[in-house]
């Protein structure tokens, strides 16, 4: 009996099922609006599949952002020479958290103020 037999494709049939059952998710990312309010800790929610590592957080109408990684429990202000770190909620499977009752303008939660962010896995 050859080794190899071209005629048996039991096997390649069988790696090939295998294969097809393994599925690869892309990673999604989910990009949102919100009105400040002048709140602590606002709960704004992501709609991930679990905690993000990082939300990019700007306003509409002035050049500042804000980010928030997964993993600390605040939110960064950058403006041209200025960077400030407020402490708000660690952002979990559900939500993100903005403003700090020290200044909700630089926490990105200031009343009336339109904001847009994307959030990623």
């Amino acid at each position: 009996m050859p080794l190899w037999n071209p005629y048996d494709v039991s096997a390649d049939i069988a790696t090939h099922a295998a294969l097809a059952t393994v599925h690869h998710t892309p990673p999604v990312v989910t990009t949102g609006t919100y009105t400040g309010n002048n709140s602590a800790n606002r709960a704004i929610a992501h709609g991930l599949p679990g905690r993000p590592s990082l939300i990019l957080i700007g306003e509409t109408n002035i050049v500042s952002r804000n980010r928030i990684l997964g993993t600390e429990a605040g939110i960064q202000f950058d403006w041209t020479t200025q960077s400030v770190f407020f402490a708000v909620t660690q952002p979990d499977a559900t939500n993100f958290y903005v403003g700090n009752a020290t200044q909700y303008t630089q926490s990105a939660n200031a009343t009336g103020i339109n904001y847009h962010w994307t959030a990623y896995p």
